[in-house]
Protein backbone atom coordinates (compact mmCIF):
# COMPACT_ATOMS: atom_id res chain seq x y z
CA UNK A 1 0.00 0.00 0.00
CA UNK A 2 2.92 2.28 -0.30
CA UNK A 3 3.71 3.51 3.24
CA UNK A 4 0.33 4.29 3.83
CA UNK A 5 -1.65 3.40 6.60
CA UNK A 6 -5.18 1.60 6.38
CA UNK A 7 -7.65 0.79 8.84
CA UNK A 8 -11.28 -0.87 8.34
CA UNK A 9 -13.54 -1.19 11.09
CA UNK A 10 -17.07 -2.42 11.02
CA UNK A 11 -19.22 -2.26 14.07
CA UNK A 12 -22.75 -4.48 14.27
CA UNK A 13 -25.25 -2.98 16.55
CA UNK A 14 -28.80 -3.39 17.92
CA UNK A 15 -29.36 -0.17 19.51
CA UNK A 16 -28.27 3.09 17.73
CA UNK A 17 -28.02 5.48 20.57
CA UNK A 18 -25.89 8.46 21.01
CA UNK A 19 -23.78 6.81 23.44
CA UNK A 20 -23.22 3.48 21.58
CA UNK A 21 -21.84 5.65 18.91
CA UNK A 22 -19.55 6.77 21.71
CA UNK A 23 -19.00 4.02 22.86
CA UNK A 24 -17.53 2.77 19.45
CA UNK A 25 -15.59 5.93 18.92
CA UNK A 26 -13.72 5.21 22.18
CA UNK A 27 -13.25 1.62 21.35
CA UNK A 28 -11.61 3.01 17.87
CA UNK A 29 -9.48 5.58 19.47
CA UNK A 30 -8.09 2.85 21.94
CA UNK A 31 -7.09 0.95 19.00
CA UNK A 32 -5.32 3.22 17.08
CA UNK A 33 -3.73 4.74 20.26
CA UNK A 34 -5.31 8.20 20.12
CA UNK A 35 -5.07 8.93 16.48
CA UNK A 36 -8.20 10.02 14.95
CA UNK A 37 -9.25 8.76 11.42
CA UNK A 38 -8.91 11.20 8.78
CA UNK A 39 -12.18 9.65 6.94
CA UNK A 40 -14.70 8.28 8.55
CA UNK A 41 -17.75 6.62 6.60
CA UNK A 42 -21.10 5.97 8.38
CA UNK A 43 -25.02 5.31 7.19
CA UNK A 44 -26.07 8.48 8.65
CA UNK A 45 -27.94 7.41 11.48
CA UNK A 46 -29.40 10.33 13.01
CA UNK A 47 -27.44 9.44 16.23
CA UNK A 48 -24.48 9.96 14.85
CA UNK A 49 -25.32 13.81 14.32
CA UNK A 50 -26.68 14.35 18.06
Amino acid sequence: NHACSRLAMTAVISDKTKETYQWILKCLLHATNGLAPKVLFTDMDSAMTA
